[in-house]
């Protein structure tokens, strides 16, 4: 058994060491961004988010998603202006108790929500739209109370890998979180057609891989929740800004991601 001068002597640090290394000058966060330096995309980010007017946009993340530095939706929160509720997300498989009651509500009423995941009964987003509008007509014919017409259009969406994605929804559907009858809707493009959807790049979040399934799909199709997120709000919104900025800072994050990749390979 050694002494104990001697275990002492072992546990004593001396005067030169330090507990913890020091953080390397590309790994301080930007105060803005919260990346590291090296990655950060404060350039690409707008001056002032755009606030939302004919929407919410309400965002129900897998869990597993807050482990990944690559992810697309931390970039939309600089980009949207969470007044009034613009933006919210709520972390988990499904919804649950300790999910903002207003926030729930809001999910709950078929009158205003949609949902954006292209399952087998997903109609086209011009169609969910309309369905939405008959439902208000309806109601408020049966009420008198036209103030239901102008209520805000709550976008949920699910940020997930395709897999989680699905698992979740079904989730959701049985514990009955959300309305038996609400409205899904598959990403579709503004009606001016063929110059609209020249503006999809095709794996332009080239930092996640896609799913299985692309090898065999149109992969222009497959898109980031933060794209995503940007085709819908420019429709609903009826502002071209809402794409261009949050596509802007899509682009910095990936051109940083990848000018680190090369050096870090070089």
């Amino acid at each position: 058994m050694e002494s104990s001068s001697s275990s002492t002597h072992e546990r004593t640090m001396t005067t030169t060491e330090t507990p913890f290394p020091p953080v390397k000058p590309n790994r301080v966060p930007c105060t803005r961004c919260e990346r590291p330096i090296v990655v950060c995309i404060c350039a690409g980010l707008p001056q002032t988010p755009l606030k939302l007017a004919r929407s919410r946009v309400i965002v129900l993340q897998h869990p597993h998603e807050l482990r990944r530095k690559n992810r697309s939706l931390p970039i939309v929160r600089y980009c949207v202006s969470d007044d009034d509720y613009g933006m919210t997300v709520v972390v988990g498989r499904k919804l649950g108790d300790k999910v903002d009651p207003l926030v729930l509500d809001w999910i709950q009423d078929d009158l205003s929500v949609l949902l954006v995941f292209p399952s087998k009964d997903a109609v086209s987003l011009e169609e969910g739209l309309d369905k939405l509008k008959k439902r208000r007509q309806d109601v408020a014919l049966l009420t008198s109370d036209n103030s239901i017409l102008e209520k805000k259009v709550n976008l949920l969406f699910i940020d997930a890998s395709w897999n989680h994605a699905k698992e979740m929804v079904d989730a959701n559907n049985s514990c009955r979180k959300w309305p038996q009858n609400l409205i899904k809707v598959r990403l579709t493009f503004p009606s001016t057609g063929e110059e609209q959807r020249g503006k999809i790049v095709p794996r332009r979040f080239s930092i996640r891989s896609l799913p299985v399934a692309s090898c065999k799909d149109d992969e222009s199709m497959y898109l980031s929740t933060a794209e995503c997120i940007a085709w819908v709000l420019t429709f609903i919104e009826k502002d071209e800004r809402f794409f261009e900025i949050i596509v802007k800072a899509i682009d910095t994050m990936v051109m940083r991601w990848m000018s680190m990749r090369r050096t870090t390979i070089h």
